[in-house]
Formats: C-alpha cells, sequence, structure tokens
C-alpha cells in the first residue's frame, strides 16, 4: 500500500541561436528594427526580464478522497488568480531600459526575446529550500501533470498579440483578462491545482505547506517545470550545514507518505539559481473551521480552511516593495454539501434546510463578488446566511468531494450537523467530517 517519495532531476536545457534571428532581419526584411542591428541584439538578448505577475485571490477546498471521480473543474485543491489589483505586466525595470524608439518594434522585440518568448506563467507548489524542486503526485510522471500537480495558464510570452497588448498598456495597469484568448485556460489570469486523491494527500499537503512548501507563480520554460530566474549553470544548490553542495542528478531524499506516492520532482539547476525566480510566492496556513452557528467543531475536524496568507519573496526584483495586505474573513468560508443533503427531514417530518439553493440577488456586494471569483455562479450555489455552499446538480456525480463507500458505490456518509459533539471522520458511525472551501484576498 505505501509509496516512497522520491526527488527526481530532469534537466531542462534552453538553447537560443541568436544570430540566426538577426541574419533573418538582415537578409529578409529591408531593413533591420531600429536601424541598428547591434541595439536589436541587446534588446533581444536584455538581461532585464521584460514581465512582473501577481496574486491577489487564493481558494483553498479540501475535498479529497477522490482518486475514481470524474471532475469537470468545479472541485479543486487550490485555485489562485489576480482578478483586482495585480496580474501580468511588463515590469517597470524592463521598460526604463529601452531606449525610446518606435513602440511596435519594442513590442516585436518581446516577440524575439532569448530571456522570455515562450515561457508560460505556472502555478505550483515548489519547496523554500529549493525552488526548482516541486510538489506532484508521481503517480502523474516525475514531472506532473499539467492541470493536477502544476498549471500553464495564459498564452506564452512572446506570441504577438499578448506582446502588443502588454507593451500598449499603460505602465501602472495589470492584464486580468485577455481578450485574444484562443481557449478558456488561455482567458483569465487563474490557476488551479488538484491534490484530491486521498485524506492522506490532503494532510500531507497542508503539513507540507505549513513548513517548508509555497505556492508559487512563476515564468516556465514551456511544457516544463522549469522556472525561470537568474544566475547560471555553476550555481549549486547548498544543503545541510551549506558545506556540502546537492548533486546535479540523482536522489537526495525519500520519505513514505501514508498509501499516497507523493513527492518532489526537480526541474534541474540548469540556468536557475535555487532561490530567486521570476514571479511570487505566498504560503497559507490553515486551522479548524468554525460551526455555522460560530461554536468550536469539535477534536475531529481537521484544519480545512486557510487561516492567513504570507507573501514570501522569490524574486529579488521585489525586495523593497510593500505589497497590500492578505485577509481570511470567517465570512469566506464555506461547508461543502451535496445537493441531496441540502435539505432534509427530521424526526418530526419537518423539512429542514441544511443549505439553501437560491439564485445570486441581482446586485452583488463586494464580498459576494468576491467569493464568486473563486466559485463560479454557474458551478456553486452559496448560502451566506448558513455558511455553507452546494454544487450544481449538473456537476455532481456519486462520490464528488467525499469519496465512494467501496462496497455500495455510493457517497460515503457525512455527518454535516452533529460532529462538534459526536465527532466525525473515517470509522465514525456518525460519517465523514464536512469539506471546507475558503478564500483570501488582497485588501
Amino acid at each position: 500500500m505505501g509509496g516512497e517519495v522520491r526527488f527526481v532531476w530532469t534537466p531542462a536545457i534552453i538553447v537560443v541561436t541568436l544570430g540566426a534571428i538577426l541574419g533573418f532581419f538582415q537578409n529578409c526584411t529591408p531593413a533591420v528594427p531600429f536601424g541598428n542591428v547591434d541595439y536589436f541584439s541587446s534588446l533581444v538578448s536584455s538581461p532585464h526580464f521584460p514581465y512582473e505577475a501577481g496574486l491577489d485571490q487564493l481558494a483553498y477546498m479540501s475535498c479529497s478522497e477522490q482518486s475514481d471521480v470524474g471532475n469537470d473543474g468545479t472541485f479543486f485543491t487550490f485555485k489562485a488568480g489576480a482578478y483586482d489589483h495585480l496580474g501580468l505586466r511588463i515590469s517597470q525595470t524592463y521598460r526604463d531600459n529601452v531606449v525610446k524608439v518606435d513602440d511596435q518594434n519594442v513590442a516585436f522585440a518581446l516577440q524575439e526575446s532569448t530571456f522570455s518568448a515562450g515561457t508560460r506563467l505556472q502555478l505550483a507548489i515548489r519547496s523554500l529550500d529549493n525552488l526548482q524542486l516541486t510538489y506532484i503526485d508521481q503517480e502523474n510522471g516525475v514531472s506532473g501533470l499539467d492541470g493536477f500537480d502544476f498549471n500553464n495558464f495564459f498564452p506564452p510570452m512572446g506570441t504577438q498579440l499578448l506582446a502588443e497588448t502588454l507593451w500598449f498598456m499603460q505602465p501602472n495597469d495589470y492584464l486580468r483578462v485577455f481578450a485574444g484568448a484562443q481557449s478558456i485556460s488561455n482567458l483569465r489570469f487563474e490557476g488551479r491545482l488538484q491534490f484530491m486523491k486521498s485524506q492522506l494527500m490532503e494532510n500531507d499537503l497542508r503539513s507540507f505547506l505549513s513548513n517548508r512548501g509555497v505556492i508559487t507563480l512563476t515564468f516556465a520554460t514551456q511544457g516544463e517545470i522549469t522556472p525561470i530566474g537568474p544566475g547560471s549553470y555553476n550555481d549549486l544548490v547548498v544543503v545541510g550545514d551549506g558545506s556540502t553542495p546537492a548533486p546535479i542528478g540523482g536522489a537526495i531524499g525519500s520519505a513514505k507518505v501514508g498509501t499516497e506516492k507523493v513527492g518532489i520532482a526537480s526541474a534541474g539547476l540548469s540556468q536557475n539559481l535555487a532561490q530567486n525566480v521570476f514571479g511570487m510566492g505566498i504560503q497559507p496556513q490553515f486551522k479548524q473551521p468554525l460551526t455555522s452557528l460560530g461554536g468550536n467543531p469539535g477534536p475531529d475536524m481537521p484544519p480545512r480552511v486557510l487561516s492567513r496568507v504570507q507573501d514570501i519573496i522569490i524574486d529579488e526584483r521585489l525586495n523593497g516593495q510593500i505589497p497590500r495586505t492578505w485577509s481570511c474573513p470567517d465570512s469566506m468560508q464555506f461547508m461543502i454539501v451535496l445537493p441531496g443533503d441540502a435539505t432534509y427531514t427530521d424526526v418530526n417530518d419537518n423539512e429542514i434546510t441544511r443549505c439553501a439553493m437560491l439564485p445570486d440577488p441581482p446586485v452583488l456586494s463586494a464580498e459576494m463578488r468576491r467569493i464568486r471569483q473563486s466559485l463560479l455562479a454557474e458551478d456553486w450555489f452559496i448560502d451566506p446566511i448558513r455558511r455553507c455552499a452546494v454544487p450544481k446538480a449538473d456537476h455532481v456525480e456519486q462520490g464528488s468531494c467525499y469519496g465512494r463507500n467501496s462496497q455500495t458505490q455510493r457517497t460515503h456518509l457525512i455527518n454535516y450537523d452533529s460532529y462538534p459533539t459526536q465527532g466525525c471522520g473515517f470509522g465514525n458511525p456518525a460519517g465523514l467530517c464536512p469539506h471546507y472551501a475558503s478564500i483570501c484576498f488582497r485588501q
């Protein structure tokens, strides 16, 4: 039943032939952009990374036991995005280092950048002591799967329309919705991760993030898990007391985590520093949810909601900046109630509403608008009074969020109501502990 966590190193090497690009412009165009091949060369190979990006909202969903349950995207472990304050833009440093020339030519140079063209925005969970290491479910392969262990979103940097859109924006503005997207995954500045196979995996992930893990938004080489950052191939990862560099290749540790094979995959050192990459990092902390009446949930309830989010600087360009603070209000944590359990009949034949399934009001409050950015109206009913959420029936099958009983193949019994006094969990006749969705945002 047990599996080993392995550290796997896979090299990622990017080779760019700038001479071929310059030859193209010299031989196939009537004039080199800017009229100066040396300046164009320096702009294309500029050491100033063109982009910066940031997240302003994080949602966490504790659902587990879904190893054999389909998911159309309604359920997730983390969903992170930029909806109000941050997003993607050209960095001010890059703008400051561009000689004032024709804007169209600068946008064209972004498409040919040897440093950034082809990279993707990537959401992942990485190790604080080495940002080249990615937390993955190794049943998904040594590098994980896009949409599960990591998530690439937005178009690749340097595509023509994206480069032009970003360069012609006002310098202080951020791009959060890309109108030229060819697919839904490239439309919104939003990524999601799914670690929902078991409660053991759920617990291990929270433990990892509470200690050495960080949720990162980085610029990664397309199709890979390598975050781009400054440095050179000679930079080594220092481990232990700092006297011994980690080897380039080979295993550097292993452990058992219940019945799941979860661990850290490495993209290799390549040309990146271990602890400085372009992007941003946040570290969430967790707590027990309150009951619907604000009471103590009892000792059996795991810490299934976000308690706080802390910014972690992984990009040295952010040193000295004072970001907006994060807020994780109790009013934005919701017990997940399945549609068939939203109402029930008590011993006196009274129909009791456990969670109301009502449409949103015509005008949303500021808080409900934030909630709907993470829990979409087409997927969820939200009951802000009882602080619960019901997935809409079209998005639910047997076992959604709570898993199936292996013998009956029906959803496990869930103790929504009496868990503070009767307890909850596997083996408890009262049923499983309820799962929750919770949201934090930048104020």
